[in-house]
């Protein structure tokens, strides 16, 4: 923190030496040596408080304090009780010291400081110790004065035993422990920057470059989330992009952790954008809770920084949409919003269909939409070897939105290892894909853990393995999931072939997902192959698609209606096949319903399967049609190969795949001209 120069000058001139002086080096773990206090987001120079980088003047800072937002300033983010929100009241208090320069500021962020105990988890290490590195620093100034070293001596030992706490919390290595070094690794190099704390620091620097550094670029090579698509957007993306920043600006420059080495940070605000469904909500995918990310402070803390760093128009779009709800983000605004690119509308970048579609190859993801306005349809679809705790079994997963949720992911996430969360929410029973009944599969990770029929399903984060190329959740046990082994995009569609059998484990010899998307005007066409060798045919297969609107049946078509959108559906082959609507959470004739209903958490399924499976080789072939009827189709089936024949948006079209134990399609014929769609297709 940094006081009026006038109430300490004798420290300011000592500050300003120090700075002139000071040798920019690095230590053995390769991290750079500061100058003195403030250093956590601010700097203190002949001008007085201003961001090393935003050049934030006093006098902006202090016209804020003054201006109509002053209360709005003063009233943020102060709430009662627990060791986070002491931290976050203190760094509150301190950062209304630096608006203010009162004193009682900085006495009201000392004794909040002072409130927080050293009784916390890895969990909430990063809650506490940013905030409260961030208070010591900021009234760094005012402990120091002569007559203060009481609450000097005081400060210091609570940040200290604060941040050893947090050393000790997890362990430590390449890859050993990802959440330890997500929520330690922010915690520590705060702190260890207010303390002068050299090891906090080498440890910090060391999580970040070994694990989240390697991991996110991994995760993240075409875009994504720092943690993948395991739990929201606010645990390993924060500490990435929070700690990129204040190593750039405690460094003025030197340690620009930008570079386009890093792909994670320059593609995360597109990856964003085009993750974020027509209606500006999240998705549902894996443990995502469902609400609007107009209310996330943690998206919003992402994106700002990386708005200015990389001058992303598309950045300041998203801004622009999203609201500020919470008290202890405004000094972020007030620190990275200035000089902010202009906004541009995402229409004007991503301008033709296939532009509109984007494949995310770290992640197992792609996303199709035919637009960025609140009427245009969203589809996703997610194949992926990656798997943590907080990922759930649906390789082969799909989701259709258009003004609402159409074929959904399907449950809540009401608390870990719930009855809910275990047998249900979690499990491929609550995706839209495949599950494959062996009745005598027992091998689940929690005890009682009912048969879903379903893929492999293991809790524990093996993010380390997948990512270096090495199956297994343990040495000597094969694990894998899914993959998108090809992706085609086209003038007229969209084409994924997904490899789904490592998901199924034993029980299969090949489970293979086609999946097309023909966009039309604001409407789509999806066509899905499932092609499916069980090893045992008494092994019934069935194809699953959720809902959360009504369900009409009738012969092979249905439909489902939410709001003012409809998914009309057919079942091209079985020709015969057998609809059977699901309730709500029901596993085997059993309900787990969550302990709390979650908006958009299912009303049922729709269970598509064969009135008599009478051989190991299994084939679904189903037409999804948003907002138009489902047009006529024709399947030809010989021996060797299905051709399935239909016309959609005044283009004849037809699609063909082999019969098991040949390849699948490798092309797709429009208009008579035939598109390759690669090898193994």
């Amino acid at each position: 923190m940094t006081i009026k120069s006038r109430t300490f000058s004798f420290f300011l001139t000592f500050f300003i030496f120090l700075f002139s002086t000071q040798v920019f080096a690095l230590n053995v773990a390769g991290f750079p040596v500061y100058p003195k206090h403030p250093r956590i987001w601010f700097l203190q120079d002949d001008a007085g408080l201003q961001n090393a980088t935003r050049l934030l003047s006093v006098a902006e800072v202090r016209q804020l304090a003054r201006g109509p937002n002053s209360n709005y300033f003063r009233n943020l983010g102060v709430t009662s009780g627990g060791n986070t929100n002491h931290a976050r009241n203190a760094r509150v208090h301190a950062f209304r010291h630096v608006v203010s320069g009162l004193e009682t500021d900085a006495r009201d962020a000392f004794l909040e400081l002072m409130n927080i105990g050293t009784n916390f988890n890895q969990y909430e290490a990063v809650d506490i110790v940013v905030p409260a590195a961030c208070a010591y620093d900021w009234i760094y100034g005012w402990l120091v004065k002569p007559g203060n070293e009481v609450y000097f001596a005081s400060a210091t030992g609570k940040l200290r035993s604060i941040g050893r706490v947090a050393m000790g919390l997890g362990d430590h290595g390449p890859f050993s422990n990802i959440t330890a070094a997500a929520y330690r690794g922010g915690g520590l190099l705060h702190a260890g920057m207010a303390l002068d704390d050299q090891e906090m620091i080498d440890m910090a620097y060391a999580h970040y470059r070994e694990e989240l550094l390697r991991t996110a670029n991994r995760v993240g090579i075409d875009g994504g989330w720092g943690e993948g698509l395991a739990y929201m957007n606010e645990l390993y993306s924060k500490n990435m992009i929070l700690t990129a920043e204040l190593l750039f600006t405690a460094t003025e420059g030197r340690l620009d952790l930008y570079i386009s080495t890093n792909p994670f940070f320059e593609k995360y605000i597109p990856f964003t954008l085009f993750a974020i469904r027509p209606d500006f909500s999240y998705p549902r995918w894996s443990d995502i809770e469902n609400f609007s990310p107009q209310y996330s402070h943690d998206l919003r803390e992402n994106l700002l920084p990386l708005t200015f760093r990389f001058g992303s128009g598309l950045g300041q779009y998203l801004l622009s949409r999203l609201k500020d709800n919470y008290g202890y983000q405004s000094m972020y605004e007030v620190l990275w919003k200035r000089d902010a690119p202009a906004a541009v509308r995402p229409e004007s970048v991503f301008v033709s269909s296939p532009e509109r579609s984007a494949l995310f190859r770290g992640l197992g993801l792609a996303i199709m939409r035919t637009g960025f306005s609140p009427d245009d349809t969203y589809v996703s679809f997610k194949a992926s070897h990656w798997l943590s705790s907080h990922v759930h079994a649906d390789a082969g997963h799909f989701e259709i939105f258009k003004n609402g949720p159409l074929a959904i992911d399907s449950g809540s996430y009401d608390e870990w290892g719930s009855k809910h969360m275990r047998n249900y929410y979690a499990r491929t029973v609550a995706h839209n894909t495949l599950t494959i009944y062996d009745p005598n599969e027992t091998s689940f990770n929690f005890s009682g853990q009912v048969n879903d029929g379903g893929q492999r399903y293991w809790n524990r984060n093996v993010f380390d393995t997948f990512q270096e190329g090495v199956e297994g959740t343990a040495p000597g046990k094969p694990f894998r999931g899914g993959s998108i082994q090809n992706y085609v995009t086209h003038a007229n569609f969209t084409y994924i072939n997904a490899d789904l059998t490592g998901a199924y484990g034993r029980k299969v010899s090949e489970v293979g997902r086609q999946f097309f998307y023909f966009p039309n005007k604001k409407d789509a066409l999806i066509v899905i192959v499932d092609r499916i060798l069980v090893k045992d045919r008494r092994l019934p297969v069935s194809f699953l698609l959720h809902f959360d609107g009504d369900l009409t049946l009738s012969g092979n078509d249905f439909g489902l209606k939410n709001g003012l959108s409809t998914l009309y559906g057919r079942v091209v082959f079985p020709k015969k096949a057998v609809l059977m609507r699901r309730g709500a959470y029901e596993v085997n004739g059993r309900h787990y319903p969550p302990r709390v209903e979650l908006p958009e958490s299912g009303k049922g399924r729709l269970e598509i399967s064969y009135p008599l499976q009478e051989s190991n080789s299994v084939y679904f072939v189903t037409l999804l049609s948003v907002d138009q009827q489902v047009p006529a189709a024709s399947l030809s089936d010989s021996a060797d190969a299905m051709i399935l024949e239909f016309t959609y948006a005044g283009m004849p079209i037809q699609i063909t795949t082999g019969k098991l134990p040949q390849p699948s399609a490798g092309h797709i014929s429009i208009n008579g001209k035939r598109i390759f769609l690669g090898a193994g297709s």
